[in-house]
């Protein structure tokens, strides 16, 4: 006849070992929390359970190995407020730019040098008749290879992202409202002029 063990409560007091083998655990873990003073050496299973909670909900909380300081904890908070409110202020006084409109107008002003400077070989052609074509062509050329340097000067990548991110936003939403379009800015409106 097998002999009958009495099963332990959690009020009973616990080695480290059992303690260990509930919450399946090392035993030099258990020895460390009471070593630490995160449990009671004296305590039962139960004290230790909630010892253990208590521990890692502070933990959590950011506030394990140190005393609450009432005083400490607004001070962050008025620090953190005021943090707020002066991003805030900076923004509203225009000071502030977000990444994205700083974006949009790089890719503008880009856009606007782009084809001004393409433009500027014909422009001279149309207003001196007198030059040979080749001068036409090596200014062309010059004019291109000041734009292909131009374009491979690398932003940060973050604000290319960002730049990337509105051109797909702007593709997308001229396929979907064709009336609303960049060509309507150009006075033209589903292909038809603005006569």
């Amino acid at each position: 006849m097998a002999k009958k063990t009495k099963q332990k409560s959690l009020d009973d007091r616990w080695t480290q070992a059992e303690f260990a083998a509930l919450l399946e655990m090392d035993q030099a873990i258990v020895s460390r929390a009471i070593t630490t003073g995160i449990l009671n050496r004296d305590g039962s299973c139960r004290q230790w359970l909630r010892d253990l909670y208590s521990h890692y909900a502070e933990t959590a909380a950011g506030r394990a190995g140190r005393e609450l300081n009432l005083a400490e904890e607004r001070a962050k908070l008025a620090r953190a407020q005021t943090g707020k409110i002066g991003f805030d202020m900076a923004k509203s006084r225009g000071i502030f730019v977000a990444v994205p409109a700083i974006a949009l107008q790089i890719q503008r002003t880009y856009s606007i040098i782009r084809r001004k400077l393409l433009s500027l070989p014909h422009r001279i052609r149309g207003k001196h008749t007198d030059l040979d074509t080749s001068v036409f062509i090596s200014m062309d050329e010059l004019v291109r290879e000041v734009l292909l340097e131009i374009s491979q000067t690398r932003l940060p990548k973050h604000v290319e992202k960002k730049i990337k991110a509105i051109d797909d936003a702007e593709f997308k939403r001229s396929i979907s409202n064709p009336g609303n379009s960049r060509d309507r800015h150009k006075g033209v409106t589903n292909g038809s002029s603005g006569a």
